[in-house]
Order: C-alpha cells, then structure tokens, then sequence
C-alpha cells in the first residue's frame, strides 16, 4: 500500500502507519480483500481496466455494511500501468422504515 487517507482511515478503521508499505491483501481492514486479486491484477496489466464492485463487509464498529470499490489502473505518462487505485465508499442505503 502507498497511500492511505484520512477517508479510509474513517471508512475501514485503520491507521495510516498501519496500511502503508503493507501488502493490500494482507490488510485486516473487514473487507474480504481477496475478492478484489483479480481486478487488481487485470488494472495492473491494462492501463484502461475500470471496474466498480459492491462488496459485503465489516465497518470499524463491527457492523455488517456494504462497500462500493472502483478498481482501476493507475497510468503513467507514456500510457503505461504503473499500478492500481482502489476507491471506496460506504453503499449503504439508509434505514427508510421510521
């Protein structure tokens, strides 16, 4: 992991020190990382690769949410791949009933 912000601290409850230089799948961060492998090797090898997920997963407060990641290659200058950027976002629609 290069980056980490303040937003995925809030969003996943881990600390910037504690994500960067860690290898993305080895985060315990309540989101089942391992579903991502594939569009994170398919942005890596194709500078034009985006792909948007929903993914079931803890929040920091132990709760059951839904998480929209936007997988996609992280380009260089001369078009090439020189990585992949994650963004996510809680999905969750709020409670309408009351």
């Amino acid at each position: 992991m290069l980056v980490w912000n303040r937003g995925a601290e809030d969003l996943r409850g881990l600390r910037r020190d504690e994500a960067v230089g860690e290898h993305l799948l080895n985060l315990d961060i309540g989101l089942p990382v391992g579903e991502l492998r594939s569009s994170v090797r398919s942005a890596m090898a194709d500078p034009a690769f985006e792909e948007a997920l929903m993914l079931d997963a803890v929040n920091r407060k132990g709760r059951k949410t839904v998480i929209r990641v936007v997988v996609g290659a992280l380009r260089g200058p001369i078009e090439a791949t020189g990585g992949a950027i994650l963004v996510m976002e809680s999905a969750d629609i709020p409670d309408q009933s009351s």
